[in-house]
């Protein structure tokens, strides 16, 4: 058999087919489909809280809202007895206004039950005073509280005709504590 050749000749293999994947083809596949799953489920994961911490603000803020025009409709003068940390000086007597935190819902009309906590705070002194020589960048201070055109150390809280302050909403939402803040300056007439 000189001038014989074995010729050899490249066959599909039957069955295994030409156009079937190989395992690895096909765990590789799986891979980016359980990547790609796992993503889309975090992004939905996120866009739902995110929209629960919106919610969550949404009413806080409107909480925060509420109480500055209830406080804006109260008689300016007792504005600061009823809501500081001094319980003794409630304007009806000892411990009968709501003080300088409280709970609040509103989805039922205020004061109450509610996971909401509300703090009032004003310009006072280490002393807790109405004071118009408290230095508070937030509140403009000092500033002349009584209208005498004099900023002094002593205690105005009897005799201020404007009074800023701030309302803290805060709450326990999905994130974590949350808060939210407002201030406005009340006054008489």
């Amino acid at each position: 058999m000189a001038g014989s050749r074995v010729h050899w000749s490249t066959m599909s293999n039957p069955e295994r087919g030409d156009a079937g994947f190989t395992a690895v083809e096909v765990i590789v596949t799986g891979a980016i489909l359980a990547v790609g799953a796992c993503a889309l489920v975090a992004a939905l994961v996120n866009a739902m809280t995110l929209a629960s911490v919106n919610r969550e603000t949404a009413v806080a803020t409107g909480a925060a809202r509420e109480i500055v025009e209830r406080l804006h409709a109260i008689p300016c003068c007792v504005v600061f007895r009823s809501f500081n940390s001094n319980p003794y000086d409630d304007p009806d007597g000892a411990y009968t206004a709501p003080g300088a935190s409280f709970r609040f819902d509103p989805g039922r009309g205020g004061e109450g039950e509610g996971n909401l906590t509300a703090w009032i705070s004003f310009p006072v002194g280490d002393d807790g005073l109405l004071r118009e020589d408290a230095t508070d960048a937030h509140f403009g201070m000092p500033r002349d509280l009584n209208g005498d055109g004099t900023i002094d150390g002593n205690d105005h809280s009897g005799d201020y005709v404007l009074l800023p302050l701030r309302v803290r909403v805060s709450w326990q939402g999905v994130t974590g504590l949350r808060s939210v803040e407002t201030s406005t300056v009340l006054g008489d007439g």
